[in-house]
């Protein structure tokens, strides 16, 4: 193997293990998103008829259900993207130090990081709040006698894939927990390729599409481009405007850009480009 195919090796190594801290997380955040499910459940069913009395009750200790989920989740959502965010900086430094190339920077700032929390915890409050919102609904159908217990049961979900309350709930758990995932290891390498990109002159990052689920056709056509490491890609919206970005995921990219992306900046240097993999 070349020295290309090598630094191309510790690239791939990387993204396995971004994907493995995705995998890692999303069975623990789901995992909460049932418990929460299978205690409002509990909370429906010892509630043999749904009086305006009874129902507060209920609803009482739903809530407090769903505090405890959103502190939990929380956490979990923080420790993850923490590795993640690890992972975006050494899928730079390792890669550059795999061509031999040295360079000394201090550690990354966790400004980002905390910024990503603080935004984590408005992404669960959503969860949380859509959670609150649907039960509440099927338990006032309850007190109104338009539902019997087991319908309302039926309608919060009998598990996270039925078409139900918690189907929902645990599909936008799973593409929040996915986005700000990727997004934690995009904005770390973004951050480290600028803060390396004084002590190297033909430092350069490359866009690489995820090719996972549906592709965004106008992130496609960016595959394989390369700029400068301080430079912006030009990335034209599925709306026809003009994002320029240091990357994918950029802050000031809409959400129909970022949702679900799996796309990655790489860096490279153009000192490799003549050497053959």
């Amino acid at each position: 193997m070349g020295l290309r195919g090598k630094i191309e090796e510790v690239v791939r190594g990387i993204l396995r293990e971004i994907d493995l801290v995705k995998k890692n997380g999303m069975k623990d955040v789901l995992h909460l998103v049932d418990e929460l499910r299978r205690g409002t459940v509990i909370a429906l069913g010892d509630a043999d008829v749904l009086t305006p009395s009874i129902a507060d009750t209920v609803r009482a200790r739903i809530a407090e259900l769903i505090h405890q989920f959103e502190e939990r989740v929380l956490v979990k959502m923080n420790e993850y993207q923490r590795r993640s965010f690890v992972r975006g900086i050494q899928l730079v430094d390792k890669s550059i130090s795999a061509g031999n190339v040295r360079f000394a920077v201090p550690y990354l700032s966790q400004q980002t990081l905390e910024y990503l929390r603080n935004y984590n915890a408005s992404l669960i409050k959503g969860i949380s709040d859509l959670a609150r919102e649907r039960i509440s609904q099927e338990i006032t159908l309850g007190v109104l006698g338009q539902k019997p217990a087991t319908d309302i049961i039926k309608a919060i979900g009998k598990n996270l894939d039925s078409p139900s309350v918690f189907g929902t709930i645990s599909k936008r758990a799973e593409t929040i927990y996915r986005t700000e995932i990727d997004r934690a290891h995009n904005l770390a390498s973004q951050n480290r390729i600028k803060q390396i990109a004084p002590q190297l002159g033909d430092l350069m990052k490359e866009w690489r599409h995820g090719y996972v689920g549906i592709p965004r056709a106008n992130h496609l056509v960016l595959h394989g481009k390369r700029v400068e490491a301080t430079e912006k890609f030009h990335l034209v919206g599925i709306h026809g405007a003009l994002y320029e970005v240091d990357g994918p995921q950029d802050a000031i990219l809409p959400p129909e850009e970022s949702i679900n992306c799996r796309c990655v900046a790489i860096p490279v240097l153009r000192r490799f480009d003549h050497i053959r993999k």
